[in-house]
């Protein structure tokens, strides 16, 4: 059992049976490169399905494609072809339309309950070319549900009032999110700084003596260019 935090590569999975807990960005990519490159004998991810709209009706998220999306850019919502287009129901209907010719089987290739409710633009939006293809041609199996008990080499996975799956298990991935790097640096940090939540606003903080922080971003930047550029700075400066 490990969290993708310690996932690195497919290999150490060759002839396993994998179970992958979450449906979000890491979890879909964790599982196609599973598929792809791991050899594995099975990979399987468990998504416990969201409630939308009204009625509460079960789905999840959009996984959508890199590639061929209008303007061929994953940022179709503010830039490319569609930042001109207008009416957020007309950038929906690109989406869905390119979506369509890309992945003719989605969403119909997910669990009923797993398939989305909502426009492309209405929620939260999982972008990977390869896990769509994956479910497709079986190679990922997509059950809906949460993990409800684990034994030696088993999980139960529990979904409504459905009898409880059992499927097989001999490496557990737990893809359940992550706790932001600032809130750390409290602990690692003599003195502590005051305020965590600012410290990406420079590389050398008054709150932080005698150290420079690196890559500490805001918001969705490269961070291995963004480290670099501050490493040549402070290499400059020291």
């Amino acid at each position: 059992v490990l969290h993708s935090h310690e996932y690195y590569r497919a290999a150490p999975f060759e002839g396993r049976d994998v179970v992958l807990l979450g449906f979000g960005a890491s979890s879909v990519e964790i599982a196609a490169d599973l598929a792809r490159s791991g050899r594995c004998n099975s990979v399987t991810m468990v998504a416990p399905p969201r409630l939308y709209g009204e009625h509460r009706e079960e789905g999840e998220d959009w996984c959508l494609s890199r590639d061929l999306l209008p303007g061929g850019v994953a940022r179709f919502c503010a830039t490319g072809d569609l930042s001109s287009e207008g009416t957020l129901a007309t950038r929906n209907m690109r989406i869905r339309e390119s979506m369509a010719r890309r992945h003719p089987e989605y969403p119909h290739c997910l669990p009923p309950s797993l398939q989305p409710q909502h426009e492309p633009l209405a929620g939260r939006i999982i972008v990977s070319e390869k896990f769509l293809d994956c479910v497709a041609d079986g190679t990922v199996r997509v059950v809906p549900g949460a993990l409800s008990h684990a034994d030696s080499g088993t999980v139960s996975v529990a979904h409504g009032g459905e009898p409880e799956m059992v499927l097989h298990a001999d490496a557990v991935i737990a893809c359940t999110g992550y706790e932001p790097p600032q809130p750390r640096l409290e602990r690692l940090i003599t003195p502590p700084p005051r305020s965590c939540e600012k410290l990406f606003h420079t590389m050398w903080s008054p709150d932080v003596p005698n150290a420079a922080l690196l890559g500490l971003g805001y918001g969705f930047v490269a961070v291995p260019v963004f480290a670099a550029l501050q490493a040549k700075y402070l290499v400059r400066v020291a």
